[in-house]
C-alpha cells in the first residue's frame, strides 16, 4: 500500500508542478518589485506554502528553494527572466480556480509587510493580464482585506 500512496503522491506534484512553478514566479516577481526581498515576505511565502492544498504536497525546502532561483534570476538577468516568470505564470492561465489562486498569492505577498506599493501593484496587474484576470478585481485596496 505503500508503494501506491508514493506513486499517488508523485502523480499529483507532477500534476500540479506548473502550479508551483507559477506560485514561487508570483511570488518571486512581487517580493522583488522594489529590489529587495524582506523577510516578511519570504515569511508570508512559508506561511502560503504550509496553508495552501496545492502546494502542501511539495517538501518546503524545494519550493523555497524555486522561489530563489527566481529571484536570483530578477537579480541577474531583469527584463528577461521577467518574461521567463510571466510565461511560466501563463502556463496556468487556463484554470480560472488556480489563476485567481495566483493573484491572491501575490496579494499576499504584497502586504506581508503592511504596504501595497507602486511596484507591486504594477507586477500584479501585469500578472492578471498574462492570466486574462480584470486586475480591478483584486487591486482594489488590496491589503485591506
Amino acid at each position: 500500500m505503500e508503494l501506491v500512496d508514493d506513486l499517488r503522491l508523485a502523480l499529483e506534484r507532477l500534476k500540479h508542478r506548473p502550479f508551483l512553478e507559477a506560485a514561487m514566479a508570483t511570488a518571486a516577481l512581487v517580493a522583488h518589485s522594489d529590489g529587495v526581498v524582506r523577510l516578511s515576505e519570504r515569511t508570508r511565502l512559508d506561511d502560503i506554502l504550509e496553508t495552501l492544498d496545492l502546494l502542501k504536497i511539495y517538501d518546503v525546502h524545494d519550493a523555497v528553494d524555486l522561489f530563489n532561483r527566481y529571484v536570483d534570476r530578477l537579480e541577474t538577468d531583469g527584463g528577461a527572466a521577467v518574461e521567463d516568470a510571466l510565461n511560466d505564470i501563463a502556463r496556468v492561465s487556463e484554470n480560472p480556480e488556480e489563476a485567481d489562486l495566483l493573484v491572491r498569492v501575490g496579494m499576499a505577498i504584497s502586504c506581508a509587510d503592511g504596504d501595497f506599493e507602486e511596484g507591486e501593484r504594477r507586477i500584479l496587474k501585469q500578472i492578471c493580464l498574462t492570466l486574462h484576470l480584470p486586475s480591478e478585481n483584486y487591486l482594489v485596496a488590496a491589503c485591506s482585506r
